[in-house]
């Protein structure tokens, strides 16, 4: 459920602040546009469409966005998404084909150039001689990237690139270079270069850029650039003094640049002295090359395929273990939790604490240690490490218990007299320090897995955040004492009975439900996850695999959502489809007997361009991580 979904007042107000609405008067005349090997060129000229090569659409050349005025528009890493300015200055971002509007943020009259960031996760954009950035899919309000800004500089043409990067053009003392920025380490580095428009190639090696040359009456040209600052090369050598070239932009296959030049816009092998490809006359905007990904080739940032995966086993100690072997295929855990297969009290919070320590969560009998956990504790844990024993004897037995420590670790039990007890147990655990420093506290009912498992994956993505439990609309004294210890504390309600028992203790926290478990995960989704690169798909009817998963999807920053059998909610598909942009791996837990393989399909198209995705099962390697 997209955030403009959220409520029908809410979707009404957005919709009249920013005309999402069909313009009636869209019968613009298409243009004809090149594509590259594994793209297609687009422009934004003012009014409401993108236009784009009309051989390769079938046959339409334009798409109608959902606003009246669209303005700088530019694709996400996988063309599933385009991000633009509207008429009214909102930041808009919507699916290929111009539905699933987003208003990402509003009241930026002025602003230009948004760009995507970090594999989608935010969109920056250009404003008064600063750059900002907001999650892709908003609900928060944008924050300054001052990356290296100083008084007097004014920073403009954001462009995004792989691996984090970002490009731009800072004027400092009269003179504009080149900036490079790295969105995931918040590194920021001058090149040193004179340059306006730079754009970075889909491989993160070159950067083009536009610059006049020496000659008596300067001419525009377009030259790139080595990332690192160094080999500045001449691309163009045009003579003639109206050219006036600039804007360059990458295709996706790294082959070719287009720019605007002259009024008109020009395509050209990325090469020194490389003849034009393409001249299109009389049109010029903001470009941006649309990728088309090939399943059949691999994955990487010039061939943006998305993947889903299924995790799963013959039983659920089975799908833990390979959850815990995608979590860790390629380096070693630092603990363990360990919790009973077949009832889910003590477990609830235990996916926060195994994201938050860095370690799988894994499943056992009461009775007796599984074998195949105890190979996979073997395989990820060194010698000696910790393992969290969740629960007293009654689900883990001192047999169990026992079994860990003669496999040469150290198991350490976290159980109080009951569930709520130990969550909050484990809340202490992972936030020890929490009588005085501040700390994110999210309750959700004890008596059922669904919201506390959703909320888990919130805690484990996040430093200083807990999972504690409610007796549905009753707060536990033991999980009512946790919170009054907690001076410096936020608080969310997940869930309505979570909501119910903050009300009834009188306790100031934020409502964070729906009409149902798919509803209120969703809503976890969006309220905390604004552009996860990675999302985790369980079943809304069992605990395990969601359990485990709910580890994994902390771990990686992304959110797990519920489905039922046989198909999405309507919820869980409208997040999917909002969160496209940023997308780029749906990890499905659990074998076909509670997730249908027919899910895969509706996933697939729905995190990326249909048909541009993969499927791997237990497959590690699969995953190549961040665009």
């Amino acid at each position: 459920m997209s955030a403009k979904k959220l409520t029908a007042v809410a979707a009404t107000a957005l919709a009249a602040a920013t005309s999402l609405a069909m313009p009636a008067h869209a019968t613009n005349t298409p243009n004809t546009f090149p594509g590259a090997s594994n793209g297609r060129l687009t422009v934004t000229t003012g009014d409401n469409l993108l236009h784009f090569d009309p051989s390769q659409n079938g046959g339409i050349g334009t798409e109608a966005m959902p606003s009246h005025k669209v303005v700088d528009a530019e694709w996400a890493p996988d063309g599933s998404r385009v991000a633009y300015m509207d008429e009214n200055g909102s930041l808009i971002t919507a699916r290929y084909d111009g539905t699933d509007p987003v208003v990402v943020a509003t009241g930026l009259g002025g602003a230009a150039h948004p760009t995507w960031m970090s594999g989608g996760s935010e969109v920056v954009y250009a404003h008064q001689g600063n750059l900002y950035q907001v999650p892709s899919l908003g609900g928060s309000a944008p924050v300054l990237l001052a990356a290296g800004h100083q008084p007097g500089d004014t920073d403009s043409s954001p462009e995004g690139g792989p691996n984090g990067s970002l490009v731009f053009q800072r004027d400092r003392g009269g003179n504009t270079t080149i900036w490079i920025y790295n969105g995931y380490n918040g590194t920021a580095t001058g090149l040193n270069h004179l340059g306006f428009s730079p754009s970075i190639s889909p491989d993160g090696k070159s950067i083009a850029f536009m610059l006049p040359d020496s000659s008596a009456v300067p001419i525009n040209q377009i030259w790139t650039i080595n990332s690192d600052g160094t080999s500045p090369v001449q691309l163009t050598h045009d003579t003639t003094t109206d050219q006036k070239s600039n804007t360059p932009v990458w295709s996706p296959d790294g082959a070719q640049i287009a720019f605007n030049a002259g009024g008109d816009i020009r395509v050209m092998l990325a090469q020194q002295n490389a003849p034009e490809t393409a001249r299109i006359p009389a049109i010029t905007g903001r470009l941006s090359w649309q990728p088309e990904a090939d399943p059949n080739k691999p994955a990487s940032a010039s061939n943006p395929v998305n993947l889903v995966e299924r995790l799963d086993g013959p039983d659920r100690i089975g799908t833990a273990d390979q959850v815990s072997g995608w979590s860790y295929a390629n380096q070693q855990a630092n603990v363990v939790v360990l919790a009973r297969q077949d009832i889910f009290a003590d477990a609830l919070a235990g996916s926060a604490l195994a994201a938050r320590f860095h370690g799988p969560l894994l499943l056992t009998p009461t009775g007796n240690l599984d074998p195949r956990t105890l190979a996979e504790m073997k395989r990820v844990l060194k010698p000696g490490a910790f393992v969290y024993v969740l629960g007293q004897t009654q689900a883990i037995s001192a047999k169990t218990f026992e079994q860990v420590a003669a496999a040469g670790f150290r198991p350490t039990r976290i159980g109080g007299q009951d569930r709520f007890q130990t969550a909050v147990d484990i809340a202490e655990t992972i936030v020890p320090d929490y009588s005085h420093n501040p700390v994110t506290i999210l309750t959700a009912t004890g008596l059922n897995y669904p919201d506390a498992l959703a909320a888990g994956a919130v805690a484990g993505s996040r430093p200083n955040t807990v999972v504690v439990l409610t007796s549905d609309k009753k707060m536990p004294p033991e999980t009512q004492a946790f919170l009054n210890a907690v001076p410096q504390r936020t608080v969310f309600g997940v869930g309505g009975e979570a909501v119910s028992a903050l009300s009834s203790a009188r306790i100031p926290g934020a409502p964070v439900f729906g009409a149902d478990r798919f509803v209120t995960a969703s809503i976890v989704a969006h309220t905390f996850f604004g552009g996860p690169q990675v999302v985790g798909i369980a079943t809304g009817y069992n605990f395990p695999d969601a359990l485990a998963g709910g580890a994994l999807a902390g771990s990686v920053g992304g959110p797990l959502l519920l489905t039922g059998p046989t198909g999405l909610p309507s919820e869980t598909a409208d997040y999917l489809r909002s969160a496209s942009g940023s997308v780029s791996d749906a990890v499905m837990f659990g074998g076909p007997a509670v997730i249908d393989d027919g899910l895969q399909n509706q996933v697939g198209d729905l995190i990326g361009q249909p048909g541009q995705w993969e499927y791997a099962e237990n497959n590690p390697s699969a995953h190549v991580g961040p665009r």
